[in-house]
């Protein structure tokens, strides 16, 4: 399996930058008694813009869903490829934590603490934040905000801070990094429409639903002719699944180059329709998304590999895609899968035959051949991440 050795994009603390001509002065005021902030409510909805290495954009974000008590799903829909679609927040005591996966309690991250004392700082997975004041003033677009907790992080080898501002009240505001002219810490919020309180969350996370894909068959194989690296180096790839799992409907796939002897081994499942892919060696709960069926246009989630961040976006759903075994073309759902500037690609999904292509930067697949699908085929094949 292709990997990308990018350095992580740190999904808790990129996820906003804009810029602000000065920093505000924190204030060391601690806030006491807080309850769960009226943000963190469904519908809550943000339009604002965002600015980073790769692209300036416009981003609608929503508070989609109260997955369970005091545990809500966030979307986010923007022209921009580098941005996180959808990601979990959980108030905890007076805190925030955020994960792109909804069950691994080591994915999250504790990324604002509200009541802790200026000073107060913890280790986070790549760094350790601090709380550098309470009951900051922040100008934005509809007045001065004079609730905010300012947030410095520094990741594990670095020098630079960068500064989150969260308010009570609203949630994010802004989010940069420190330069020798200016602080690039400003949100600017457009609009702001404040959500519902759900009467009845669910008390736990949903169980996961272990359904099915009409691809999930023991025996079932996909052939592919391969292009890798910056030379185009022709291979052949072929991908098999080899087993279930007795415990559950949870299945064993072999991923094998032709050029090379080792064989990668990955687990597949079934989750409210999505396709969950996890490693030998992770557990069930650290598996992310591959393929989505409900998923619609402008939709996009989240994959970590190893300290890689990978973006997801569906682009089309309806993309007649070319391939050797289909001349003609075949409709597909485009799925856009990007870790950084120079890895970048496409993946081509049909619901009937699985995964049908790949095209992308130093990563090139064409389906060749299958054997042993079934003839309702409603499910999706491996996605492979593209790069050097």
């Amino acid at each position: 399996m292709i990997r990308s050795s990018l350095t992580v994009l740190l999904l808790s603390t990129l996820m906003f930058s804009c810029k602000k001509k000065a920093d505000p002065t924190p204030n060391s005021t601690n806030n006491t008694n807080v309850t769960r902030p009226e943000f963190l409510e469904e519908g809550t909805e943000y339009e604002f813009s965002y600015t980073s290495f790769f692209d300036d954009a416009s981003v609608l974000s929503k508070v989609y869903k109260e997955v369970a008590k005091d545990t809500l799903e966030i979307r986010n829909y923007t022209t921009s490829d580098s941005y996180p679609g959808k990601y979990f927040i959980v108030w905890n005591n007076g805190s925030l934590y955020s994960s792109t996966r909804l069950r691994d309690k080591g994915n999250y991250q504790k990324i604002c603490d509200f009541t802790a004392a200026v000073g107060t700082s913890w280790a986070g997975k790549y760094g350790t934040y601090s709380v550098e004041g309470h009951n900051t003033q922040v100008k934005s677009l509809f007045g001065d905000i004079n609730d905010v907790t300012k947030i410095k992080y520094v990741q594990t080898g670095s020098t630079s801070p960068s500064y989150s501002y969260y308010s009570l009240k609203y949630g994010i505001i802004g989010q940069g990094y420190e330069s020798n002219d200016d602080m690039t810490t400003k949100l600017d919020l457009k609009t702001v429409k404040m959500g519902t309180k759900n009467a009845s969350p669910a008390t736990r996370v949903p169980a996961i639903t272990y359904g099915d894909f009409g691809f999930f068959k023991v025996g079932a194989q996909w052939k592919y002719a391969a292009e890798v690296g910056l030379g185009g180096d022709s291979d052949t790839m072929t991908l098999d699944i080899k087993s279930k799992l007795s415990s559950s409907n949870i299945y064993e796939v072999a991923i094998k180059f032709q050029s090379e002897s080792t064989i990668v081994t990955q687990y597949w499942y079934e989750d409210a329709g999505q396709l969950m892919i996890y490693n030998a060696g992770e557990t069930i709960k650290q598996a992310d998304v591959a393929y989505s069926k409900v998923a619609q246009v402008n939709d996009g989630w989240i994959g970590i590999d190893d300290e890689t961040t990978f973006f997801y976006k569906v682009k089309d759903l309806d993309y007649l895609h070319t391939s050797t075994l289909y001349p003609d073309g075949i409709n597909t759902t485009s799925v856009y899968v990007s870790s950084g500037l120079f890895s970048t690609q496409t993946n081509y999904w049909n619901e009937n035959k699985g995964q049908v292509g790949i095209n992308g930067f130093a990563i090139y697949l064409d389906l060749l051949s299958t054997k042993n699908l079934r003839k309702e085929h409603k499910g999706h094949a491996l996605t492979v991440y593209g790069g050097m």
